[in-house]
């Protein structure tokens, strides 16, 4: 099967497996990424190093005549005093060799190809605002990463140009080591970038370019340093095994995986452009669950969606979206129909009002001037009634914990990982310096990275003892309030997630909280509105195990096509 056979007769396998992404910020719902694709450029680069990317041609010379030249040029440089003797490399061993080379391929050491410069550790001191551009990592990954600037004068080692061969050697796994071929003109390398000179021009600089990416796995795997930043150290980079062809083959395969590469920038693109035509559709389609005048009217619009659940909801990002407008619909009352028989909200508040004072909790007081909720009020069905969170719940602010015991502490400690994962990441600790107790709720009030957690509310439902880390808010409310909604409304309020201190971590103040707005229907209806809402989030997590089998399934069968095209 050729390479274009392989991408073609297993379009489903590549274009129909998409993730979601993280979210990247507040009141984000991530974007999603095209695994299949990625696996296939993935797959692409893995048979253009392993020489099973294009056919071999019996005319061509050996690699072997490269190997030989590299080695007579090392030499002479060397010779010359125009680099210093390298240190003795690994004999390349036959178990070291992970796969069989077509004829005329050659294992050799990537020490044996170049000479490898790091680049200059520039001082912030040492900044310009003109002169050479400093190629920091970022610039490698981003074009249009901030740039700073060297005036000075550079050593031969630390200064590229167009055309120079860079290995970046240093950060994030997944993100910044990598081969480059630096193409924007004269510029200042900075530390933790390799200048990489070939000894001779025997070597097609992109091709070489694929055999160190097609390595990026196993630098990864000997990177040494702390959790996130880490770097590859020069020995490792040299005694890389590469896995040479002759220079025409060379040349054959960078325009085979240049060929591949552009097939799937053309697939990535078709794919991007029905998965935004898709959310568009969907969109729509729940804009019209919402803007139904009732829940009559919302379950005529409903029964005509469910016929096309299979087709609209295909995407992890379209079932939470549709999870959403469920939420949406039920905190404007749309969800379940009104009864005439039920008693008033404003009796409950009252009741709820009454039982807070007893319990010697005194509303606070405000400035409507600096905290006015009233724009993310809209209109109510009969029954319900605005009021604030001030009116309905008491609250308590977490303090900071110091002294974590892992296993052994007696209290659970609720901070926004423990949230974040409901629950489910959680660290004990041997005080309890703000008790949260059963039925009461708990918010994050900061920003984490990435604004994941901010607003986000966690119900505690079971009677173990639990106390609230700093930046983490309690709510304590009547026992006659339902909590599964009074969650449901509060869980990434809209008006908690639009307010911004404008500092880099945006902190939600306790006024913050207290003035948010709540919509509080009478309690029987509290009650129906949770139980058809655990009723649809059912459909959505059967929808998305269904998603997720069909996703599992298409990774296998890409895992089989892969491993035949390997084997």
């Amino acid at each position: 099967m050729s390479a274009r056979e392989l991408i073609t007769d297993h379009l489903d396998l590549w274009t129909r497996a998409v993730t979601k992404k993280s979210s990247s910020g507040r009141g984000s719902n991530g974007k999603v990424e095209l695994t299949g694709i990625k696996k296939l450029r993935e797959l692409t680069l893995e048979l253009a190093v392993r020489g099973l990317l294009t056919e071999q041609r019996i005319d061509e010379s050996n690699a072997s005549e490269i190997v030989a030249n590299l080695e007579k040029e090392q030499k002479q440089l060397v010779a010359a005093g125009l680099i210093k003797k390298p240190k003795p490399l690994k004999p390349i061993d036959e178990n070291e060799k992970p796969y069989p080379l077509p004829k005329g391929w050659q294992w050799v050491r990537l020490g044996h190809t170049m000479e490898m410069y790091n680049g200059r550790a520039f001082k912030s001191s040492e900044w310009s605002t003109s002169g050479l551009p400093i190629v920091r990592i970022q610039n490698l990954n981003d074009p249009k990463a901030p740039t700073n600037y060297f005036s000075g004068p550079l050593d031969d080692r630390h200064s590229i140009d167009s055309g120079t061969f860079l290995i970046s050697w240093s950060g994030t796994p997944g993100t910044s080591f990598g081969a480059f071929i630096w193409t924007r003109g004269p510029a200042a390398l900075n530390q933790h970038i390799n200048k990489c000179v070939f000894f001779g021009d025997f070597l097609n600089p992109e091709f070489m370019q694929l055999a160190v990416n097609g390595q990026m796995k196993n630098f990864i795997q000997s990177a040494q340093g702390g959790v996130g930043l880490k770097h590859v150290t020069k020995g490792v980079l040299a005694n890389a095994l590469i896995a040479l062809p002759p220079r025409e083959e060379q040349n054959h395969i960078v325009q085979k995986v240049d060929e591949l590469m552009a097939l799937c920038d053309r697939l990535e693109q078709q794919t991007s452009d029905q998965l935004g035509a898709h959310e568009t559709l969907v969109d729509t389609l729940l804009g019209t669950l919402i803007q139904s005048a009732n829940a009559t009217e919302l379950a005529d619009n409903w029964a005509r969606l469910a016929e096309h659940f299979d087709t609209l909801f295909t995407t992890e990002q379209s079932i939470d979206k549709l999870k959403q407008t469920i939420l949406q619909l039920a905190v404007m009352g749309r969800l379940v129909e009104q009864d005439a028989g039920d008693e008033a909200a404003s009796k409950l508040v009252a009741r709820v009002k009454e039982y807070l004072k007893q319990q010697n909790i005194k509303p606070i007081t405000r400035d409507r001037s600096t905290h006015d909720p009233s724009g993310f009020h809209y209109p109510l069905p009969s029954g319900w009634i605005w009021c604030e969170v001030n009116d309905i719940f008491a609250f308590a602010n977490g303090k900071a914990h110091e002294k974590y015991v892992d296993d052994s502490g007696q209290y659970i400690l609720i901070n926004s990982r423990f949230v974040s994962n409901s629950g489910r990441i959680q660290k004990r600790v041997s005080e309890r310096l703000t008790p949260l107790n059963e039925g009461d709720i708990a918010i994050v009030m900061s920003d984490v990275p990435k604004g994941r957690a901010l607003a986000r509310c966690y119900l505690v439902e079971s009677s173990d003892e639990y106390t609230l880390n700093q930046r983490i808010g309690g709510l304590t409310t009547s026992p006659e309030v339902n909590r599964q909604y009074m969650l449901s409304v509060l869980n990434r309020h809209p008006y908690l997630l639009s307010y911004d201190d404008g500092k880099k971590q945006t902190n939600l103040k306790k006024i913050q909280i207290l003035s948010t707005p709540l919509p509080v229907p009478p309690l029987a209806e509290q009650n129906r509105i949770v139980q058809k809402v655990d009723e649809l989030m059912a459909l959505c997590d059967h929808l998305k195990q269904r998603l997720t089998q069909a996703i599992n399934t298409r990774c296998q069968l890409a895992g089989v096509v892969v491993e035949d095209a390997l084997n």
